[in-house]
């Protein structure tokens, strides 16, 4: 009798972890269920919690199987291969030759963190993303790591936010094998403080592969918090546990415990880095444009001119409809970092929201020229000119912005809107059916096709009688 009870429990025991392996894997990247000895090696090692072994299974996956990523490009090849001095050697000549291209000098910036050499590649990294700040999120992403395994917390945490408000992970996995990678290394690391913080935010990157990394986040923010709320008590001038206290609120979602803590912090120590941060809590999470507008005016009347806190002042201004303002600030903004492709976009697109269209596209082709494979500043003026009923204005813009870089559905569909909304029936019907094609579940498409099928037939009818 005690067998069989035995022997049904172990069978339960079996079938429940089975269930949670298969629950947790539903949110798992593909790369962990590879036909590979190296893909299974790496998924024992992760669910082990062996972060570091993990990484290291991957990237002897990705030796073997490198991707389309490495399609065309020898440096990355090499880089996944292990040969780090030809891919070394690859990514220097592609950089000789083309000083602006983005993809071998991210490999650069691998093979030199591989070597060690993380201060190198981190100031590589750091030139990369002032030249396009706005992306690539592989450069933003690698910029975090090799701040975390440098022990520089708070820039790290910094860093991974910015990461973090893309929404997306990237496209290189060798990428995640040293997200994997800086995980373990922080774990390792002795208590010390915003070492909470910074582990949530990593795990929050994480999840980008694996949803079932939230648990990991939610325990690392209720540590932080703890530990936080601890080092404040102790020093309530401590600007340093504030700035880590307001960060654990925020990746919990507690909303009123970062803004008393953010504005606690730059109260002590009102560093720019803060300022940028209180302005968009501000302005992004509470909506209090007046406020983050007070906050900055302040700091430009003690003659301040700080790129990231301009910057945040000036999308302020403009969400208070104050546009000349916007513009005037965004130019600040331009004039201190001529090269942001990202403040480009946001000053034209104020530009057009004021009226003045030309100057907008002006604006957006000159941030699309430095940006070449970027259509974002180009779609944000013809939004902009499609909000203000501007719409045989705003087509082209977005047809050139398509051309540049293929549209995400919501997009299209837009430009299906203006083409419906000019009267270019059947033009506007091709549209829709090609947004349902590619998102078959897409709102603004499914809502307007029938009526598109209907002023369309109509419009043949017309032009048939006209034949007549």
């Amino acid at each position: 009798m005690r067998f069989r009870l035995w022997i049904a429990a172990a069978a339960l025991a079996l079938v429940a972890a089975l269930a949670l392996l298969r629950y947790h894997a539903a949110g798992m990247h593909s790369v962990y269920f590879e036909s590979s000895p190296q893909a299974l090696a790496a998924l024992v090692r992760y669910l082990a919690r062996d972060y570091g072994g993990a990484a290291e299974r991957l990237r002897a996956y990705l030796a073997l199987h490198p991707g389309a990523d490495a399609q065309g490009d020898p440096s990355y090849a090499a880089f996944l291969g292990g040969r780090l001095d030809a891919a070394e050697q690859a990514a220097r000549e592609a950089l000789h030759k083309d000083p602006g291209a983005t993809r071998p000098a991210i490999t650069l910036a691998q093979v030199l963190l591989e070597r060690g050499r993380k201060q190198e590649a981190l100031e590589l990294v750091r030139s990369l993303i002032a030249a396009a700040p706005d992306k690539p999120i592989n450069a933003l992403a690698l910029g975090a790591i090799i701040e975390t395994r440098l022990g520089e917390h708070d820039r790290a945490v910094a860093s991974w936010q910015r990461v973090l408000r893309y929404g997306e992970a990237g496209t290189r996995l060798s990428i995640y094998a040293a997200a994997l990678d800086a995980a373990e290394f922080v774990l390792r690391e002795p208590p010390r403080p915003g070492r909470e913080a910074l582990l949530a935010h990593v795990f929050c990157y994480l999840q980008y592969f694996d949803r079932g990394a939230a648990g990991a986040v939610q325990r690392h923010a209720r540590a932080s918090i703890a530990a936080g709320e601890r080092a404040a008590a102790a020093d309530p001038r401590n600007a340093h546990a504030h700035y880590h206290l307001a960060r654990a609120y925020s990746m919990r979602g507690d909303l009123a415990g970062e803004l008393r803590s953010a504005l606690l912090s730059y109260s002590i120590d009102p560093d720019p880095q803060a300022a940028q941060w209180l302005l968009r809590l501000l302005a992004e999470k509470f909506g209090d444009y007046r406020r983050a507008v007070a906050i900055g005016e302040k700091r430009l009347a003690s003659s301040r001119r700080e790129h990231g806190v301009l910057f945040e002042l000036g999308r302020a201004y403009g969400a208070l409809g104050d546009y000349p303002a916007a513009i005037r600030v965004f130019t600040w903004a331009l004039e201190v970092q001529p090269g942001d492709a990202n403040a480009m976009a946001q000053l034209a697109y104020w530009y057009a929201r004021a009226g003045r269209r030309g100057e907008a596209i002006e604006v957006a082709k000159r941030a699309a020229g430095a940006r070449p494979d970027w259509s974002y500043p180009l779609r944000l003026v013809a939004k902009a000119m499609a909000e203000d009923f501007h719409y045989e204005e705003a087509i082209p813009v977005y047809e050139a912005a398509f051309r540049t870089q293929r549209p995400e559905a919501d997009d299209l569909a837009h430009l299906c809107t203006l083409y419906h909304g000019t009267s270019r029936w059947r033009q506007g019907l091709e549209c829709f059916e090609t947004v349902l094609r590619r998102d078959p579940a897409n709102a603004r498409a499914r809502r307007m096709l029938a009526e598109a099928r209907n002023n369309a037939a109509l419009a043949a009818q017309r032009e048939a009688a006209g034949r007549r």
